[in-house]
């Protein structure tokens, strides 16, 4: 089965890369709620910087991404866009403030900062499908969400089933 971050990998040239700032688009590509947190995906691999705060416990839950201890964010992009030879770096359109986008285009080196929607477009589509997702609940049954609306984490359509567990 192909992975959220799979999905978006699809839509990334070799050179290219998505840096998701907003918390339900985080959530929704690493699975991991908190207050900060940075994703960046590049067409060959995904990465989800934290802070100290939450690092242990993203490093146990994230799945998706390589998990990395933020300590200096922008320096740390850099360094990852410089090692991915990344280009054309896009961002979310919908979410990033202006003063969050000032800081990306001061910050970041050695890549174009694409103001295009595609990719918010593209995330944007991509949270509109529904999405059956299980949450064990103590090893003796499971949380079925059905997701019906663009942000899973925190709507009011969303059906919780309590279902047994399977072996």
């Amino acid at each position: 089965m192909i992975t959220r971050v799979q999905r978006i990998q699809t839509k990334l040239a070799k050179d290219e890369a998505l840096i998701i700032f907003g918390g339900a688009n985080r959530f929704y590509f690493t699975g991991f709620s908190s207050s900060a947190g940075t994703v960046l995906i590049t067409g060959e691999k995904a990465y989800f910087l934290i802070d100290f705060r939450y690092f242990e416990k993203a490093k146990q839950t994230v799945k998706s991404a390589e998990v990395l201890l933020c300590n200096k964010l922008y320096f740390q992009i850099n360094e990852l866009l410089k090692k991915h030879s990344i280009k054309t770096v896009f961002f979310e359109t919908q979410t990033l403030s202006f003063s969050s986008f000032i800081g990306l285009c001061k910050n970041l080196e050695g890549a174009e900062i694409s103001k295009d929607s595609t990719m918010q477009n593209y995330i944007t589509n991509l949270r509109s499908i529904k999405e059956n997702l299980l949450f064990p609940i103590n090893g003796q049954a499971n949380i079925m969400a059905i997701c019906c609306g663009r942000n899973c984490a925190a709507s009011s359509m969303m059906v919780l089933l309590l279902m047994p567990m399977t072996k």
